[in-house]
């Protein structure tokens, strides 16, 4: 039996149920013209000196998004929370976005136990708004904290600059570039935070917008101050929709730390272009500068659903010439550069110094970066 002695039965099966999957339903990712329920077999204890092999342990564990490790440990692994029922019913859609959650707190589990061992100190900006009730308050605490300056952009890209001051905290962003071809729609997630003391990360969705990705970082990071776990789908742009007491929260707390009102300098906007000049200097979507402006009374403007309609029409269509833009010129792009993205600098670094500390082997890092070390 050699190492199929070590498997956990119970970890074969927490890691598919995590992914939402059927015993057949992995069986038949594994081999799809087998008859034979064989992951089934397994978690039930069934195996023999040939089954399973360990190519088919690692594919099992490809296709949970996990390392063989886990399969082979003795601690059992973390039942994921349920994710709320309003995301899309696209069988498919609904897996690439178990992955990446997996994938995601897979690596927040190395993460953390890195840093355990090596007696890091907790990370003290999480939980640490949790008392502000006022979201001016909040956001000019975060601020304090996390160092955004507006005057800061005027050369430099606002999601990239928010990411790279983030990271500064080691607080890890990632975008599932990391999946590489595996999409995830909008209308299932816009972004993720997961709560963690030593870890905590934030995921965004590569689909949206920059405009969009700004506005989720801000945020999912507003969620981290408050110590909570969010998985948005909802577009919480749509300020005058949102029902939730807490997402609406933190839509301001995000609106007052990217669009600060000590920055907005008219007393009135009167008309399309000077709300869309304003927009261009915070580096936001003309919408969400127009709910702010909206939300302080400095409009003037006859119309303000029909300007509201304009605004969110002006959205989608960037959203539209966006996947028109990377569905027909692929020149120059990198699938190594992309996947390097994803990850963030954090990250890539952090990993690369453990396998270089030797704690972590050369196949383990490859699969956690899912790159190959000659790209780095």
């Amino acid at each position: 039996m050699s190492w199929r002695q070590d498997i956990n039965f119970s970890n074969l099966k927490i890691a598919r149920e995590n992914m939402d999957l059927s015993t057949q339903e992995a069986t038949h990712k594994i081999n799809p013209k087998t008859k034979k329920d064989k992951v089934a077999l397994w978690e039930a204890g069934n195996i023999t000196d040939k089954s399973p092999s360990y190519k088919q342990l690692e594919k099992l564990a490809d296709i949970y998004n996990i390392s063989p490790f886990h399969l082979l440990m003795k601690e059992n692994l973390e039942i994921s929370k349920t994710i709320p029922a309003y995301r899309s019913t696209k069988i498919e859609e609904s897996y690439y976005l178990k992955r990446f959650i997996s994938l995601l707190k897979t690596r927040q589990s190395i993460i953390r136990y890195n840093m355990l061992f090596d007696k890091t100190s907790s990370n003290n900006l999480v939980g640490s708004g949790c008392n502000y009730k006022d979201a001016e308050s909040l956001a000019k605490f975060i601020t304090s904290k996390i160092g955004y300056r507006i005057k800061d952009l005027n050369n430099k890209k606002a999601p990239a600059h928010l990411r790279e001051l983030l990271e500064k905290q080691y607080i890890f962003v990632f975008k599932n570039t990391v999946l590489r071809n595996e999409k995830i729609d909008l209308a299932e997630m816009r972004g993720i935070y997961i709560n963690d003391q030593y870890a905590p990360l934030i995921a965004l969705n590569r689909e949206d917008s920059s405009t969009g990705q700004l506005f989720t970082l801000a945020h999912e990071l507003v969620h981290l101050f408050r110590a909570e776990d969010s998985l948005d789908s909802i577009d919480f742009r749509q300020f005058d929709q949102i029902k939730d007491k807490e997402e609406i929260f933190c839509n301001q707390v995000a609106a007052h730390f990217l669009m600060p009102k000590s920055e907005i300098p008219q007393l009135v906007y009167e008309n399309v272009e000077g709300i869309k000049d304003l927009a261009k200097k915070f580096q936001v979507s003309s919408l969400a500068c127009f709910y702010r402006l909206k939300d302080l009374k400095k409009i003037n403007y006859s119309d303000l659903n029909g300007l509201e309609n304009f605004f969110k029409s002006e959205i989608q269509q960037n959203l539209e010439n966006k996947k028109s833009f990377r569905g027909s010129d692929r020149r120059g792009f990198s699938p190594h550069a992309s996947i390097k993205s994803g990850n963030g600098s954090l990250f890539n670094e952090y990993i690369f110094s453990l396998h270089l500390d030797n704690r972590l082997s050369a196949s383990e890092t490859q699969k956690l970066l899912r790159l190959p070390l000659g790209s780095f």
